[in-house]
């Protein structure tokens, strides 16, 4: 604060009681002037913050609406998307499982075509091996009823040997 001085003119007309109290009305008004300053300053101050917070307010509230509306799309977006995916991934397996349905039948008819010509060759083999080994059995059973009949011509041949000498005797 700073010190008034009263001039000594005043001073003598005032008087030294009368100078002093002067002194401490100024004073006291620059005092009360000096808070009527500050308070309102600080209104002011209050006001424009106010003002500025409010504004703060409603910026961060069209952003928060704005990021809720962006984000809703994006949803309802991403949801679209999977959507079309599920539906893209569904065709696609459709057209594997109609695929491999459709290699499985040629397989098939392959497999049952081949087979058909092995089961036929077998049957053939099958049926040549028959005939052979029926020749063959009875080429055997010819030999094998030759050699009997000879044999038994033997045994028969001995065994009259045997009664000859044993009634000559």
């Amino acid at each position: 604060m700073s010190v008034i001085t009263v001039p000594p003119v005043l001073e003598d007309r005032l008087g030294t009681d009368g100078a002093q109290a002067l002194v401490d009305l100024i004073n006291a008004s620059q005092i009360d002037f000096k808070v009527d300053v500050i308070e309102i300053c600080e209104e002011r101050f209050e006001s424009h913050l106010v003002r500025e917070i409010s504004s703060v307010r409603k910026e961060i509230s069209d952003l928060r609406m704005e990021l809720l509306e962006r984000m809703d799309q994006g949803h309802i977006e991403l949801i679209e998307k999977i959507e079309r995916n599920r539906i893209e991934l569904f065709e696609k397996m459709e057209r594997h499982r109609t695929e491999l349905i459709e290699k499985m039948e040629r397989d098939r008819g392959d497999l049952m075509e081949k087979l058909g010509r092995d089961m036929s060759g077998l049957m053939e083999k099958l049926g040549r091996d028959r005939i052979d080994f029926m020749e063959k059995l009875g080429r055997d059973r010819t030999e094998n009823m030759k050699w009997m009949l000879l044999f038994w011509v033997g045994q028969f041949a001995v065994l009259i040997g045997i009664l000859f000498a044993f009634f000559h005797r």
